[in-house]
């Protein structure tokens, strides 16, 4: 039997035409603990002899990344806990009334976390209140949908994404730094090396690679942590091992206070955000201790370089 429909043509003389919208971005970096609004404006393609588009529909979901060993009481990883990746629910978070038959531009509603977040369900459960339980990796996706005046739905073929990124990881130059051995000052500023490279490990995570300070003390990989009111920690563990400088034992103002009195730890441990020219600073303070010598203690105020 043949069936009496006849399908839209949409390639020959008699195709239908009209409802191409293009974002100026399809890709947009999610900064965690940035408290800023995301969005992106759309060029709306009338045409002449188009179908007029009417309203764009911005449908909203969320993909969240697989983490592998995640039982926090599992440090060897001898039990299969990992978490897949999973998609959230999806919703309409916006319809955008289009008028005019002129090509132009509208803009979608900036979104900070809260609206990023409003409505989205994923493994049955809410998204956290705070950012810093996002991943890197992790996506906020717009689907974007054109409705044209003759009843047409069409959605575009990619999507927009806000994908999680952290401010401070890249690379950063010593401008102020001391280093003690033992309370006294051996290395200054200048004996840092001339690059220092912070990798992003998850949302509010950072590794440190090669340098422990100054840059004789090549060779280590630490970890710290940045908050959401911008204060530095340094994790006691990571992934189920301590963390060490020089392979001794790690310390800092919370730990050994006595120890690190050198280092202005009053004084340390937090950021300072230039929103103007990038050039972030982070204020540090740490150490570590040798058993039968004593303590070995930083202070750096790391300086982001902009390329």
């Amino acid at each position: 039997m043949q069936c009496s429909i006849t399908p839209d043509d949409m390639v020959t003389d008699g195709a239908l035409e009209g409802g191409l919208v293009n974002p100026t971005t399809t890709s947009v970096n999610y900064v965690v603990g940035n408290a800023g609004t995301y969005g992106v404006a759309f060029f709306v393609n009338q045409g002449v002899g188009n179908e007029e588009i009417t309203t764009i529909n911005l449908y909203k979901s969320v993909y969240k990344v697989p983490v592998a060993w995640s039982d926090p009481d599992d440090p060897t990883h001898t039990t299969a806990d990992s978490i897949p990746a999973m998609w959230s629910n999806e919703i309409l978070e916006e319809t955008i009334d289009i008028s005019g038959a002129e090509n132009h531009y509208v803009s979608m509603t900036p979104l900070d976390f809260a609206g990023l977040r409003d409505g989205l369900i994923v493994d049955g459960k809410p998204i956290p209140m705070t950012d810093d339980s996002m991943r890197i990796g992790d996506y906020f996706n717009f689907v974007v949908e054109s409705v044209l005046s003759d009843g047409r739905s069409l959605k575009q073929n990619k999507p927009v994404t806000m994908g999680v990124s952290t401010r401070f990881a890249g690379k950063y130059k010593a401008v102020e730094a001391e280093y003690y051995r033992i309370h006294v000052l051996t290395y200054v500023t200048s004996d840092w090396p001339a690059v220092t490279e912070i990798q992003s490990v998850d949302a509010k995570t950072y590794k440190v690679i090669e340098y422990l300070g100054a840059a004789a003390f090549t060779g280590n990989t630490y970890y710290f942590q940045i908050d959401a009111d911008g204060n530095i920690t340094y994790p006691e563990t990571w992934d189920g091992v301590a963390q060490t400088g020089n392979d001794q034992p790690f310390i800092t103002c919370l730990t050994n206070p006595a120890d690190m009195s050198d280092v202005h730890c009053g004084e340390s441990n937090y950021i300072i955000k230039d929103d103007v020219n990038g050039k972030d600073r982070l204020v540090m303070s740490f150490g570590y201790y040798t058993a039968g010598s004593g303590p070995r203690t930083f202070y750096q105020v790391l300086e982001k370089i902009v390329e």
